[in-house]
């Protein structure tokens, strides 16, 4: 009895996705706080703490808070830590032009 159950929810979740129920809630420009904690990756304290602290850009409405995908893609991009490649490069492309206008 288990196995069909199993398989009757596999079929539901087959027909969610066939009517394009979870194509359209992955394509919401707004994330509630359950949504924006699964998509950085983090728990619920820290997202939490990044709030109060103005860390993460969010909207509210009323008593509820919405996380825009885009602005969160655009915050993390920002903080990216660059590589020891990218760095050599900055700085190999800084003392060229450094050297270029002291002649």
């Amino acid at each position: 009895m288990e196995i069909i159950e199993n398989h009757q929810v596999l079929i539901n979740a087959l027909k969610e996705v066939l009517n394009g129920n979870i194509v359209s809630k992955i394509n919401k420009p707004f994330m509630d706080f359950k949504e924006t904690c699964s998509f950085l990756g983090i728990s619920a304290s820290c997202l939490y703490k990044y709030r109060m602290n103005n860390v993460v850009p969010y909207y509210k409405a009323g008593k509820k808070l919405y996380f825009k995908k885009e602005d969160l893609e655009n915050w993390l991009n920002i903080r990216k830590v660059k590589s020891n490649d990218e760095l050599t490069t900055e700085i190999e492309i800084h003392t060229k032009r450094k050297y270029h206008y002291v002649r």
